[in-house]
Formats: structure tokens, C-alpha cells, sequence
């Protein structure tokens, strides 16, 4: 797999990409920050956070009325798409810029990892928001939970990933 998928990604790995890709991710999380206002900062969105739990998510969701939660869902199909796509993106760029191919064919994959698992919260939060009628859902709210998790344990390994590999080439770069 990690072959097809530094292959695709490949031809993305440029610097001009990886700029209009860091300009989306900035205009997103300013798109994320007029949700915010919109639905109150008092309620603190799932997206945001590492853990929840199906009751938390219900009295949100109850909170919201239907109203936010059609905003919450509309920007969860929509900019939330958008987001983990422009970040993930530019970290498989970033991975291809600083590792030596055999290293970053392998370490490509956290990235697309990360993206498929915010993805998938994403989409399950945005199904609950819509069909929302105050039941808890446990199973489906739990795999967002868990989705949530994932998503944020393999963003800060990425950031890590990227950090460490960007200082390492720096500083083989210095010794040359």
C-alpha cells in the first residue's frame, strides 16, 4: 500500500502546493472559528475536542436546536472536507519534501490515516446532527469518540513526523 500512496501523492509534494494547501488550512480555521461564534463558544464542538461521550453529544445536539445542528452538519460535510484534506495533504507533502523516499513511502500513511479518521467522525457526527431526535445513538457516537481519538493521536504524530524530519533535513542540510 505505502507505494500506491506516496505514488499518488507524489506529484503534490511540490512548494507551491504545499502554500495553497497551508492557505486553505488557514482560511478553514478561520471558517471553523465563525462556527464557533455562530453556535455559541459556550458549546464546545466534538471536532475539538479528544474525547466525548453519547450523553455529551445529545445535550449538544439538544442545545443546538435544529437550527445549529443544520449548521454543525453543513460544516461538517463541507469545511470539515475541506480542512482534513488541505492538512493532510500538505503533511504528505511536507513527509515527501524531508524524508528519503523508502522512509517516506512508509510514514506517508499516517497522514491518510488521519484524514480518513476525521473523515469518518465527520460524517458520523454530521448523520447524527441531521437525524437528530433525541435518542443517544451510543454505538454510532461511539465510533465518532473513537474516530475523534484517532484522529487527534495521528494529527500530533504527523506534527511530529513533520517537526523531526524538518529539523533533521535542516541540519544535514547546515552540515553540507
Amino acid at each position: 500500500m505505502d507505494d500506491r500512496v506516496y505514488g499518488l501523492f507524489t506529484p503534490i509534494a511540490s512548494w507551491p502546493v504545499v502554500a495553497l494547501l497551508f492557505v486553505a488550512f488557514v482560511i478553514c480555521a478561520f471558517g471553523f472559528q465563525i462556527e464557533a461564534q455562530v453556535l455559541g463558544h459556550e458549546n464546545k464542538l466534538p471536532d475539538a475536542r479528544f474525547w466525548y461521550t453519547p450523553v455529551e453529544i445529545r445535550d449538544l445536539f439538544d442545545r443546538l436546536e435544529e437550527r445549529g445542528r443544520k449548521i454543525y452538519a453543513a460544516t461538517a460535510m463541507t469545511l470539515d472536507v475541506i480542512f482534513p484534506l488541505a492538512y493532510g495533504g500538505m503533511f504528505m507533502a511536507l513527509i515527501g519534501h524531508v524524508y528519503r523516499r523508502r522512509v517516506a513511502r512508509v510514514l506517508v500513511c499516517i497522514p491518510v490515516l488521519t484524514v480518513a479518521a476525521d473523515l469518518t467522525e465527520n460524517s458520523l457526527l454530521a448523520y447524527y446532527a441531521w437525524n437528530f431526535d433525541q435518542k443517544q445513538w451510543p454505538l454510532l457516537i461511539g465510533v465518532a469518540t473513537m474516530a475523534t481519538a484517532v484522529k487527534w493521536l495521528l494529527f500530533s504524530l504527523s506534527l511530529l513526523v513533520v517537526g523531526g524530519g524538518g529539523f533533521v533535513a535542516l541540519a544535514e542540510h547546515s552540515n553540507e
